[in-house]
C-alpha cells in the first residue's frame, strides 16, 4: 500500500515539475 502511495506522490511530483517548467518558459 505504501509503494502504491510512493509511485503517486513521484507522478504527482513530476507533473508539478512539468507545470512549474511551462510556468517558467
Amino acid at each position: 500500500m505504501k509503494q502504491l502511495a510512493d509511485q503517486k506522490e513521484l507522478t504527482n511530483h513530476k507533473a508539478i515539475q512539468i507545470s512549474s517548467l511551462r510556468n517558467f518558459c
